[in-house]
């Protein structure tokens, strides 16, 4: 099966796109030497790793699109394919699973998670944790409690 593809090149987040070669055990063989393929699943691993170590942090698609060396429509297409959900609408979720962890297991103040999951503001943190979890964190943290 011919499938554009990604090689990995002398730095751990460069890539050089690769089109119609046919991918056998992991590997490809240009210039007479075996590189190792990055295929977009590999990509979306990568991206879904960094998003669980770094959620904390403001992430863009653009900067992942950057870093991981392919375009921001491929990424969006590629990551809501093979996860099921945009990229906005995954660290949404990431982010109010964390909070909602801190919310039930630490007394920890509420501004404070929110800036800890990623949210310096409050007041937006608020109004998606309420779309989110349909009650707002003061009242999740209660009820849970309760």
């Amino acid at each position: 099966m011919l499938i554009p593809i990604l090689i990995k090149t002398s730095k751990e987040t460069d890539y050089e796109i690769v089109s119609n070669y046919s991918k056998q055990d992991g590997n490809i063989e240009k210039d007479n030497k075996v590189t190792s393929v990055i295929t977009i699943e590999d990509i979306i691993d990568k991206v879904r790793n960094y998003i669980e170590k770094n959620y904390d942090k403001d992430i863009t698609l653009n900067d992942l699109a950057e870093k991981f060396a392919v375009s921001v429509a491929y990424l969006s297409k590629a990551f809501r394919i093979q996860t099921g959900v945009s990229f906005s609408r995954y660290l949404i979720n990431k982010r109010i699973e964390q909070a909602k962890k801190l919310l039930v297991g630490t007394d920890i103040p509420i501004s404070d998670i929110s800036k800890s999951i990623g949210y310096d503001d409050i007041q937006y943190f608020y109004r998606i944790f309420k779309r989110e979890v349909k009650c707002t964190p003061v009242n999740f943290r209660r009820r849970v409690r309760n």
